[in-house]
């Protein structure tokens, strides 16, 4: 009879094991559902949108990238394809202007040289943010000349309690 009640509580301990584990393990599938479920619901707060127009040697454009719907701009820039690569290959351009225009839209110009003769595309990038996330309180805007060759830093500061 001892060894019946040994195998009798044994069977019991081992069931009893199985059982917790099994709430574990439903408990740990539960958790990680409820957390895809978290992940699949939050939103994109921000886009970013382009438009480009065909550029050549010789030639000035302008561009504008678009925010569209209940979104507005919070940035934006520019890309030349494809850039000058010397000697001689690539549009060898210099940007003319690259500056919000509104509050939903950036907008982009640039002129190539006549030498390299090649074709390409001038692509304005504008960022776009939902209104939810935010208001656009202030655009702005700043002009600084370099002399060629040389870099250099344009600091601009945001109004107290809002963010770039």
């Amino acid at each position: 009879m001892p060894g019946a009640l040994r195998r009798e509580s044994g069977m019991r301990g081992r069931r009893v094991l199985i059982a917790v584990l099994a709430v574990a393990v439903a408990t740990m599938g539960a958790a990680a559902g409820a957390d895809a479920k978290k992940k699949k619901k939050k939103k994109v707060v921000a886009v970013t949108k382009s438009a480009a127009v065909p550029f050549g040697s010789n030639s000035a454009v302008t561009g504008s990238a678009a925010c569209a719907g209940k979104t507005h701009m919070t940035g934006g820039g520019y890309a030349i394809s494809p850039s000058f690569t010397p000697p001689s290959t690539g549009l060898r351009s210099s940007a003319v202007s690259n500056h919000a225009a509104g509050s939903k839209s950036w907008t982009t110009g640039a002129g190539a040289f006549v030498n390299p003769s090649a074709s390409g595309s001038l692509t304005s990038y504008v960022r776009c943010e939902g209104n939810n996330a935010g208001q656009l309180v202030v655009t702005g805007s700043s002009t600084v000349s370099y002399d060629p060759g040389v870099g250099g830093n344009s600091v601009l500061n945001c109004p107290p309690g809002t963010h770039v």
